[in-house]
């Protein structure tokens, strides 16, 4: 075939239409923007050390600032990464032990007497009677003093964890706990609903809106998306009460009852599926469509469970380009430390530091990825589910630009006449 003619039936072909999976490569754009990239490190970084100083997730009660100066609030959370304060201290102490015992035994000893050769050997010979004596006794009085010491010396417990588990919370410790949840809630959900309506735009119309512009349209529907995640929370709970109810009834009867139980069981079975996968859609939703609630929640439980099949193929292009993102960007953080390293030599030695932030730069790529992942696994299942071009997004409207306003009918009907 002429090369032409090859690259003419090439273009001609929607390989959109033929291949839908390859919407995900799109994802990558919004995994990789430097912008949104930091603005999640931030934002997981913020959230994880207010949480953890909240509920107490650090290695030891220290503060915050003891923690931040010897970066053991690395080792809070990935303990493999880097050596702590304490494991660096230990080796220290066991290097001065070593050159102590060294010059110990390179010391010249000073030379003795004979008055101190004769108390030695005195020394010598009271020991020994005394040892052929109480060789006996002593060996026959060991075994219970030991027990003894045993039994008498309390469990070695460590102080500062104890008097944190065992004394009650204060009104100000659970007012932080409180706020540092709720913050880390909202402000999550903030930016998943920011980041799906820009990748909504990206991914159909090839629009790149402004972040500050998203932020306040997405401010308007965090609250029905917290309200669609309460009522599924709500109704899995309220469906549980007659399977938790059935404990109650005599064993005669509950055996009558498990037929309807076994039925009602696989229907609850699959409102858990349905809703649990379906939520993970209901900011794609909002941020695509502008909808209720309860338009959220028919859309993301009917196209989960209508097409399992495409459901399952599209998840698994998506984690494939995923994998190949996330291998990517490794690569590019290990050579980037590799050669940050190598060109300062000895002024970094420590590389803690900089493995705490490539670590929440990585996280924040799972981050992004996965939320713009499934804003495209919903733009494909409202396609195959209710024929909807990909296109359909709903727009604000322009600024300065007034709407069309129809004539009104009388003035139709002359200009007719």
């Amino acid at each position: 075939m002429d090369p032409t003619v090859h690259s003419l039936v090439l273009s001609a072909v929607d390989w959109e239409e033929v291949c839908p999976w390859l919407l995900f490569r799109k994802c990558l754009r919004s995994a990789f923007s430097f912008r949104l990239l930091l603005l999640t490190t931030l934002h997981l970084l913020i959230v994880s050390l207010w949480l953890a100083a909240a509920f107490g997730w650090f290695s030891s009660a220290r503060t915050i600032e003891d923690l931040l100066k010897d970066y053991s609030c690395i080792t809070a959370y990935v303990p493999a990464v880097s050596p702590s304060a304490k494991l660096q201290t230990a080796a220290h102490q066991r290097n001065a032990q070593e050159t102590n015992v060294q010059q110990n035994e390179n010391a010249v000893p000073e030379p003795k007497t004979g008055d101190d050769l004769r108390l030695e050997l005195l020394a010598l010979q009271g020991m020994n009677e005394t040892s052929e004596g109480g060789a006996t006794s002593s060996s026959q009085e060991m075994v219970p003093t030991q027990t003894s010491q045993m039994e008498n010396t309390p469990p070695q417990t460590d102080p500062s964890r104890s008097t944190h588990t065992d004394r009650p919370l204060g009104i100000g410790e659970l007012l932080n706990r409180a706020c540092a949840a709720a913050y880390a809630i909202f402000s999550t959900l903030l930016l998943w609903l920011v980041t799906v309506r820009l990748t909504a735009l990206r991914l159909t119309r090839e629009f790149r809106s402004s972040f500050r512009r998203e932020l306040k349209f997405s401010l308007k529907q965090i609250g029905k998306t917290m309200t669609a995640f309460f009522w599924i929370v709500l109704g899995a709970f309220l469906l549980a009460l007659p399977l938790l109810a059935c404990r109650l009834f005599p064993e005669n009867l509950t055996v009558w009852l498990m037929p309807a139980a076994l039925i009602y069981a696989v229907f609850y079975f699959f409102f858990l599926l349905g809703t649990g996968l379906g939520s993970l859609f209901i900011p794609s939703v909002f941020a695509t469509e502008n909808s209720d609630t309860f338009d959220a929640l028919s859309r993301s439980f009917a196209y989960v469970l209508q097409k399992p099949m495409k459901l399952v193929l599209y998840l698994f292009a998506a984690l494939l380009f995923g994998v190949l993102g996330l291998c990517a960007l490794v690569f590019f953080v290990v050579l980037i430390e590799h050669l940050c390293l190598t060109l300062t030599g000895a002024v970094f030695r420590d590389t803690s530091p900089t493995l705490y932030a490539f670590t929440w730069s990585i996280s924040a790529y799972l981050f992004l990825y996965g939320v713009s992942a499934l804003q495209g696994l919903y733009l494909l299942l409202r396609r195959d589910v209710d024929a909807v071009e990909l296109e359909t997004v709903w727009l604000q409207e322009p600024q300065g630009v007034p709407s069309p306003q129809l004539p009104k009918l009388e003035t139709a009907a002359e200009e007719t006449a």
